[in-house]
């Protein structure tokens, strides 16, 4: 699997949880609500289709944490808060769909 297949997650995560953000949010979910409050409705709409896709291939990701951080330049790790990848991105699915 590429990032190719996901442009806008990739731009998601490196425009709000890139290397630093935690020095601009105090959480992945304000990052989330940054993102959602600051995109278009499409582009919302967009993340979320291909979070879906995302969601579906998790289990034959050999590390889904590394493709996140490699291929998508997400520098959150849900393991820190008790989560796996596909539980977070399942909750960041649920908070954009809001």
């Amino acid at each position: 699997m590429n990032e190719i297949r996901f442009p806008m997650l990739k731009n998601f995560f490196g425009a709000y949880l890139h290397q630093d953000w935690h020095l601009e949010f105090s959480s992945p979910t304000e990052a989330v609500n940054a993102f959602k409050e600051h995109s278009t409705t499409s582009s919302v709409l967009d993340t979320c289709k291909e979070l879906d896709r995302l969601i579906a291939e998790t289990p034959h990701l050999g590390d889904p944490g590394m493709f996140l951080w490699q291929k998508l330049m997400c520098y959150y790790d849900p393991i820190a808060d008790g989560l796996t990848v596909q539980e977070w991105l399942e909750g960041v699915r649920t908070q954009l769909h809001k």
